[in-house]
């Protein structure tokens, strides 16, 4: 498989993505997870809008 070209990698489900692991220090674990699920939100960044968190 390692001499297989981009596209057929691709067609297989294979593929490679970046991370970035990117905390804020200030905020609480539980903090920085809201954040995390929260941008994952259709409307993620109206923060005025109460967002519920499962405790």
């Amino acid at each position: 498989m390692t001499g297989w070209s981009q596209p057929r990698l691709a067609r297989h489900g294979i593929g490679r993505s970046y991370q970035r692991n990117n905390i804020f220090l200030p905020l609480t674990v539980r903090e920085n997870c809201r954040l995390a699920a929260q941008s994952r939100a259709q409307r993620a960044w109206r923060l005025w809008e109460a967002r519920a968190i499962a405790a």
